[in-house]
């Protein structure tokens, strides 16, 4: 049985399109200035305030987070060790029924095929108990992946109204060091801890 747990990326995707915000207001367009594409877009970059958030961390460290994956690996296994439990009582009956069809108990070729068959249809409720239990799971991880998002966009938005980055982008592997870049995500991380009240 998978269980979907909240993604990063999917994350990242959601704070990078929500937070970039394009500064060209007021910038002359090129075809009034004559000037070279590279020149305008270094002057409508320049003076930029940014930020970074390593959301891979963000995520492994943020208590709302890791509550909500918790709860939905504990309800997972919870739901495995049952589905297991009813299957080894359906294959101890299908045991018992392959003896008794071998000592030759049962009073009739159709009533052995009456057994058989109501094995056969408890093991088919019990796929389709364990394919509801998957999908339930799955809506379960979607929604906790929404709220996670909504939560630490909504965090960020406010965060921003007080420190005003242009821009708060995912942090990459492959970014280089930059004075003109700050790395926000002790400040985020530590923000959405406090706001956090576990139920």
């Amino acid at each position: 049985m998978k269980i979907k747990l909240i993604s990063a990326a999917l994350i990242s995707a959601a704070v990078v399109l929500g937070f970039s915000q394009c500064t060209n207001a007021g910038q002359p367009a090129a075809s009034q200035t004559g000037a070279p594409a590279q020149q305008q877009s270094s002057a409508a970059t320049s003076g930029l305030k940014v930020a970074i958030i390593d959301v891979d961390s963000l995520l492994a460290n943020y208590n709302y987070n890791t509550d909500l994956n918790e709860a939905l690996l504990s309800k997972g296994e919870n739901y495995q060790l049952k589905l297991t439990e009813d299957m080894n009582k359906l294959q101890k009956e299908y045991d018992d029924f392959n003896n008794k069809v071998r000592n030759q108990v049962f009073s009739s070729a159709e009533r052995a095929q009456q057994e058989q068959n109501r094995i056969l249809r408890k093991e088919q409720t019990l796929r389709e108990q364990g394919a509801k239990y998957e999908q339930e799971l799955q809506m379960e991880g979607a929604a906790n992946m929404q709220k996670v998002t909504e939560t630490i966009l909504n965090f960020l938005e406010e965060y921003n109204k007080e420190h005003r980055y242009d821009m708060i982008l995912q942090k990459s592997a492959t970014l280089l060091v930059s004075d003109n870049i700050q790395d926000i995500t002790g400040d985020i991380l530590t923000g959405l801890n406090e706001a956090y009240k576990p139920e």
